[in-house]
């Protein structure tokens, strides 16, 4: 509940909503969906206010365009 009420949440959350969809995206997407899933991350990267959270997002979504999945915060 901490997390919650300070905002620190949004370090978890956030980028862990931005691998799920890439992940989706690169799954299930379409060339046309792709495109605005990087979109809605890219413009969201520096919504992550923790710089080592950030980094780790950043290296996620590396690795799963590499196909690797299912990774734990």
């Amino acid at each position: 509940m901490a997390m919650a009420k300070d905002g620190s949440i949004s370090n978890c959350c956030q980028p862990n909503a931005m691998v799920t969809l890439k992940e989706y995206a690169m799954d299930y997407g379409d060339d046309e969906f792709k495109q605005m899933a990087d979109k809605v991350i890219n413009d969201n990267l520096d919504k992550i206010t923790n710089p080592k959270v950030r980094e780790k997002a950043v290296e996620y979504l590396a690795k799963i365009e590499e196909g690797e999945r299912d990774f734990r915060w």
